[in-house]
């Protein structure tokens, strides 16, 4: 009796045995990417969460040694944007959620809780973009409006407002770009993570 269809048989559970454990592997690495995807994108959404709110406490401290020295309309403006920025600081910490384990949703999906997150994170990039430009106009009205109610001489009004402005020309364009490109990235992340899912890929 001829060994060849028991050779056969062999070699076809061989390769079955080597193509189910290079399959297994394969998952198993792109199973530890995501795993060092999120962990990774845990601790940059802690660090940023720590640094809205010491902005935040920054911008109380300007706002308490200075009192004295501003008008009404300066006050109630810096009143403003304070508590904008806090609350903008809020906001993101509830976006912030899923990395923080503020998630009422459960924790057992980490790939679940990175696509929540990658979600959350293209919103406060976006909203990260279009703020660095409503800064802008912030600080307009806010030397227009202390020259309005005459807090300040128009030299003084034009001559800060132009300093302030002229920093702003400096560093609000990198940081568009560089929140704008942050989107994108978190957009395309995002893609690539579902359809790896939907391919059955991990």
């Amino acid at each position: 009796m001829s060994d060849k269809p028991l050779e056969h048989e062999v070699d076809a559970a061989e390769n079955s045995l080597n193509s189910l454990w290079q399959q297994q592997q394969t998952e198993s690495v792109g199973i530890e990417s995501i795993k060092r995807k999120w962990l990774n994108i845990k601790l940059k959404q802690r660090v940023y969460f720590v640094v809205d709110f010491v902005g935040v406490l920054f911008m109380v401290a300007v706002c308490y040694f200075a009192f004295d020295k501003m008008g009404l309309f300066a006050k109630t403006w810096m009143a403003i944007l304070t508590f904008f920025a806090g609350a903008t600081a809020v906001y993101f910490s509830y976006l912030r959620r899923f990395a923080l384990n503020w998630s009422n949703e459960g924790t057992g999906s980490y790939i679940e809780q990175l696509k929540k997150q990658l979600k959350s994170n293209i919103r406060i990039a976006k909203l990260n973009r279009d703020m660095s430009l409503w800064m802008i106009l912030a600080i307009a009205i806010f030397y227009v409006g202390m020259f309005y109610f005459d807090e300040v001489v128009l030299e003084t009004a034009v001559r800060k407002g132009l300093i302030s402005l002229a920093i702003l020309a400096v560093f609000t364009p990198p940081f568009w770009l560089w929140a704008n490109r942050r989107a994108k990235r978190f957009t395309r992340e995002l893609m690539l993570l579902e359809q790896a899912l939907d391919q059955d890929k991990i």
